[in-house]
């Protein structure tokens, strides 16, 4: 138990703009495959 906080530690967890934008990206990409699905 004890390494996994250790690497939990080592992790660089994103800032709130770098999550908001991969969040953007992601669900763009989402609605473009799925647009592309349903046609």
């Amino acid at each position: 138990m004890v390494e996994c906080w250790v690497e939990i530690q080592k992790v660089t967890w994103p800032d709130m703009e770098q999550l908001r934008s991969a969040t953007i990206v992601v669900l763009i990409f989402t609605m473009a495959v799925s647009l592309i699905i349903w046609l």
